[in-house]
């Protein structure tokens, strides 16, 4: 697994924010990417060895 894969999948995310019009679109990646970001926190532990 590449080791920077939480940075890209958050770029992606805010990528799909930036290029979309839809506001309920924009929240909802908004909410993931929060939850993403606190579940990386939570499993860091895990994923640096």
């Amino acid at each position: 697994m590449c080791p920077n894969w939480n940075v890209n999948l958050q770029a992606d995310l805010e990528l799909f924010t930036l290029q979309t019009d839809s506001q309920q679109a924009k929240k909802m990646y908004a909410v993931n990417a929060e939850k993403l970001e606190k579940l990386i926190q939570k499993s860091k532990h895990l994923l640096v060895k």
